[in-house]
């Protein structure tokens, strides 16, 4: 493959794999119904109503502080019951349906790189084909001057030049 086709290829696989997680993402994810949404919400009107209307009969930093906590308390409580509902969504599901999803996007973004990567020339054949045989093998290790010869005592052998 050429060089200018496979960026055009890769550029191309790129684009297409990122709108795919981004589908992913927004169509696989988790859904709640309108009925929890609107109870939420209500819920959470109700608590800023009640701190509104007690902060406005505070008369000091330590009544805001208890007011403050009162709020907190129940934001909180609103907040562990929707991560409650989400729970038990994601356990009749069997989980979060999109990290197969994504993962099977990140193997594929991995072979398209792979596809596209250009093979250097020295490393192709003859035939202009795949790698070579010569190129799969290390190349034999060199003899060193140093070594010492079959038969001859242990000390190297140093040659001069």
């Amino acid at each position: 493959m050429a060089p200018r086709s496979s960026a055009l290829v890769r550029r191309i696989g790129a684009v297409i794999l990122g709108l795919s997680a981004i589908l992913v993402m927004v169509l696989a994810g988790p859904s709640s119904s309108s009925a929890d949404v609107e109870a939420n919400d209500l819920a959470l009107a109700a608590a800023q109503a009640d701190y509104r209307s007690n902060n406005a009969r505070t008369s000091g930093a330590p009544q805001q502080e208890v007011v403050n906590g009162w709020f907190a308390r129940d934001a909180l409580t609103i907040q562990v019951g929707q991560l409650n509902d989400l729970i038990g969504q994601a356990d009749a599901r069997g989980g979060d349906a999109r990290l197969p999803f994504l993962a099977l996007i990140a193997v594929l973004g991995l072979c398209l790189l792979l596809a596209t990567t250009p093979v250097p020339p020295q490393q192709r054949d003859a035939k202009g084909g795949g790698l070579g045989e010569e190129t799969l093998l290390p190349p034999p290790p060199q003899p060193s001057p140093f070594e010492s010869v079959k038969g001859s005592s242990d000390l190297p052998i140093i040659e001069e030049v």
